[in-house]
């Protein structure tokens, strides 16, 4: 797409200031471009009023897009039906989580005008228990109606890493937004500031950018251009002057390794404020994210900034890409996953994660670590990623650069190469205070158990690699447990000497196994694993049984883990995959209804599958049947289910999405 605004990459050789000189080509002198920005303004005014105050989105639609409208946001079309015709089909999917928009509460925080361009920067929640997202829309004005749009959307993290709201006031949760007063007026902000001060601002925002690119003056920026007084509202990182700086000194190095690389799209210089749309990518995450980067400057420092960061996603509703250029690498033109993501009588979905195969919670938050598999086309790596469970949101969590590994994995060879990692079953334990142990079943580069420490103290996830046990020659993992004493328990699924799956398990021999990991001793066999299909596997809560699912067998055997009992078995009619201990200490088992020689085509097709969720009680062995459910196209042949508050989350190898059943 072309704009108004020329857009310059973002290198160490490139200041930004060339950006910005290009930004404002249009206007010939400084008296027109005033007279765009106040034309600009009272547009975006009167849309914001009927938008938010009358909540009459249906005019503020008509009256205010172009027929013509060039659409970014992923999940919307173009012209001037589209936004209304997302909100419809939006609700019409989760209307538990999306009241009318006349019951929406959003505190309008800044109403920003440069030249053709204009931002509403707001926060809005739209139920009673929602935690809020921050939204930052931009958009380009012609012939007096907007032509164009690009949006920035973050949901409200519930561990952010300060005390400054990621917004203006005290609007921090929906009954507290419905109090508020007109905030189109009076933005909660409060005003730009005087058009004097805007080559000012822009001046001071693009010499610390510019400066700040570069990994080796970061650091240095921050002493110069930001004020003591710094108030950090972006809740990745901590608050004051001290912290942003050894935010960028401790992140350097990652940085330079990992090929970050930023684009601008577009800057908006008003008042004292400044705003930059942006293109984040790097060698780990190639589609990127999109920033908007609000700062506030008072004589010739920064004194406020805020952010809101959005991934990518795979799709874009209407071809176009999110932030700048052709349409980004990993990306399909057409319908998002909301177009056929309807809840059903018993489900409802968060469209979009792709194949994952296994999820486990995190402990003191609202979210879950997936495994997506890798893309069969090969056009993506396998992934993990973080799903935010309260705002049914996800992202992909990237992995940090990593050194070599720490004890007890001194046998480790060294890190997985990221650009074939193929994530499988998943496990977790708590190390410390805002830390957990990740266990991940890797069969990309290698047949592995990765393990990271996976920090969530602050707003976001992190992973930090730290490990591996390399499985025994010849075995293909599948499911893996931690225990108390540091070890693990894993399952060999398959031999990969011996050919295909699907012909290795109808061929009835007993190549699946469950192994015991120690520092001291590395795997050994555990008596009584022995099965068709080694598949999930988790540890009883004292750590005194082993559950092992024989997916080709369709049954769980118990194991003592100290050789103190023998084996017992428990026939399920389904084939058993994942298996996850459960807030009450009972253990969760899903798999699919099916025969192993009806699967082979549905890995490709994703033909629908009936599958099943059974709870199963660890000393009685007793099994009761939760969740029995046909396969369709919306969602079939479940692989994993999570045991939370209020229900379960469902996980599936075969779709795109996962799935979220409430219980009764």
């Amino acid at each position: 797409m072309t704009t108004s605004r020329a857009c310059s990459q973002w290198t160490l050789a490139v200041v930004l200031v060339a950006v910005a000189g290009a930004t404002h080509a249009a206007f010939a002198d400084t008296a027109a471009h005033a007279a765009a920005t106040e034309a600009s303004r009272r547009l975006v005014t009167g849309y914001a009023r009927l938008l938010f105050v009358q909540h009459d989105s249906a005019r503020a639609f008509r009256d205010y897009f172009s027929p013509q409208l060039v659409q970014h946001d992923p999940d919307i079309a173009d012209g001037d039906h589209g936004d209304e015709d997302f909100l419809s089909r939006r609700r019409k999917a989760h209307p538990e989580q999306y009241l009318p928009i006349q019951a929406y509460a959003t505190v309008v925080d800044n109403i920003l005008a440069d030249g053709d361009l204009v931002a509403i920067k707001s926060h809005l929640y739209t139920n009673s228990h929602d935690r809020g997202r921050v939204f930052v829309d931009i958009w380009r004005v012609a012939d007096g109606r907007f032509v164009e749009h690009w949006d920035v959307i973050q949901a409200v993290p519930d561990k952010p890493l300060n005390d400054a709201s990621m917004w203006c006031g005290n609007a921090a949760n929906y009954a507290a937004a419905r109090q508020e007063a007109d905030t189109v007026t009076r933005p909660a902000c409060g005003p730009v500031g005087p058009p004097a001060r805007r080559d000012v601002t822009l001046a001071t925002v693009e010499a610390y950018t510019s400066m700040g690119l570069d990994p080796a003056r970061s650091a240095e920026a921050v002493r110069r251009y930001v004020a003591p007084d710094f108030v950090q509202h972006s809740p990745h990182i901590a608050q004051g002057k001290q912290a942003l700086e050894d935010y960028f000194m401790s992140r350097a190095k990652e940085r330079a390794a990992n090929r970050r690389t930023s684009q601008t799209a577009h800057v908006l210089a008003d008042g004292a404020f400044v705003l930059t749309h942006r293109l984040v990518t790097s060698r780990d995450n190639p589609r990127g994210q999109a920033y908007a980067d609000l700062y506030r400057v008072r004589d010739g420092q920064i004194v406020e900034h805020w952010d809101v960061i959005q991934a990518i996603p795979a799709y874009s509703v209407a071809g176009h890409s999110m932030v700048i250029g052709p349409l980004e690498p990993h990306r399909t033109a057409g319908a998002s996953s909301l177009a056929h993501c309807t809840s059903t009588e018993t489900l409802q979905f968060l469209c979009g994660p792709s194949r994952v195969e296994d999820v486990v919670p995190l402990s003191g938050r609202s979210a879950l670590v997936g495994s997506s598999a890798a893309d069969p086309s090969g056009s993506r790596p396998g992934m993990l990623l973080l799903i935010d469970t309260a705002s049914r949101t996800y992202t992909p969590l990237a992995i940090r650069a990593m050194a070599p590994a720490l004890p007890p994995y001194a046998n480790c060879p060294g890190p997985p190469d990221l650009a074939t990692f193929a994530p499988h079953g998943l496990a977790i334990r708590r190390l410390r205070s805002g830390h957990e142990a990740l266990y991940v079943v890797n069969h990309g580069g290698r047949e592995s158990i990765e393990i990271f420490d996976l920090s969530t103290s602050g707003a976001h996830a992190a992973l930090r690699w730290i490990g591996c046990a390399v499985l025994p020659a010849g075995a293909s993992g599948n499911g893996v447990a931690p225990l108390p004493d540091g070890g693990f328990v894993a399952t060999k699924f398959l031999d990969t000497g011996r050919g295909a799956m699907i012909p290795q398990l109808l061929s009835a021999e007993k190549n699946g196994v469950a192994y015991r990991w120690s520092p001291v001793s590395g795997f050994t066999t555990l008596k009584g694993s022995e099965g068709v299909g080694d598949n999930g596997i988790e540890v009883s809560r004292d750590a005194r049984w082993v559950f092992v699912d024989i997916w080709g067998e369709k049954k769980i055997v118990r194991i003592a883990l100290d050789g103190s009992a023998g084996p017992r078995t428990v026939p399920v009619p389904f084939l058993p995959d994942n298996i996850h201990r459960a807030l009450d200490g009972t253990l969760i088992v899903t798999g699919q209804v099916a025969e192993l020689h009806a699967l082979a085509s549905c890995f490709a097709t994703n033909c629908p599958l009936d599958w099943e969720v059974d709870r199963l009680n660890p000393d009685s062995l007793h099994r009761t049947p939760l969740l029995r459910e046909k396969g369709s196209r919306a969602f079939s042949g479940a692989s994993g289910a999570v045991d939370v508050v209020h229900g379960l989350w469902i996980a599936s190898v075969f779709g795109d999405r996962v799935a979220f059943f409430r219980r009764p």
